[in-house]
């Protein structure tokens, strides 16, 4: 699906940056992964066996066990560009920060604090499956 967004964005004639856009699919997979308390569908957005897989993993069941359930939480993305590229793999850096999220229970919401802008190097890799985040450093 991600591949056939870099054709089309190229067809229109567009010149984004495709590793951005790969990362901005799988940051929305992963929103609304987390958001719709998902833990299969975060196995579309990491490499299998990631360290990060299971930590997402955890947030999940951490505030399943609590009665609790995530929303919002999308990325914001202040500034990105592929610092790398080879076939099947993309060494992006960006800079972003998590948008506004809350926490909802059966007995009110939590608005959680706001997320301070920070860097990173994001190691997208292509598999059979499609793009995944392989590391964030």
């Amino acid at each position: 699906m991600i591949d056939w967004l870099l054709v089309l964005v190229a067809a229109l004639g567009g010149s984004p940056d495709p590793g951005c856009l790969v990362l901005g699919a799988l940051d929305e997979r992963r929103a609304h992964a987390l958001e719709h308390d998902d833990p299969a569908a975060l196995a579309q957005v990491y490499r299998p066996g990631s360290t990060l897989l299971a930590a997402d993993r955890a947030v999940l069941d951490a505030y399943r066990e609590r009665g609790l359930q995530l929303r919002g939480g999308r990325v914001e993305r202040l500034s990105c560009t592929t610092a790398q590229e080879a076939a099947g793999r993309y060494e992006v850096d960006v800079v972003d920060r998590v948008a506004e999220a809350a926490v909802e229970a059966p007995d009110g919401r939590l608005v959680l604090p706001r997320d301070r802008p920070s860097r990173h190097v994001v190691t997208l890799v292509r598999t059979p499956e499609g793009w995944r985040v392989e590391r964030v450093r």
